[in-house]
């Protein structure tokens, strides 16, 4: 897997909270995400480990 993919999941997905596209409380689902973001759900799913741990 491409750390450069998950940085951009990452900064994608992390953009997307701050902005408040994605609300507190919403369910955060590796396959629409990878849709929304075209690219697949692994990057997205560690994406999301990551976030979480912060």
């Amino acid at each position: 897997m491409s750390q450069r993919l998950t940085q951009q999941a990452y900064g994608k997905i992390l953009d997307m909270i701050l902005s408040g596209a994605l609300a507190p409380g919403d369910t955060l689902q590796e396959a629409k995400l990878g849709d929304a973001l075209a690219m697949s759900r692994t990057p997205v799913r560690e994406a999301i480990k990551r976030i979480e741990a912060e």
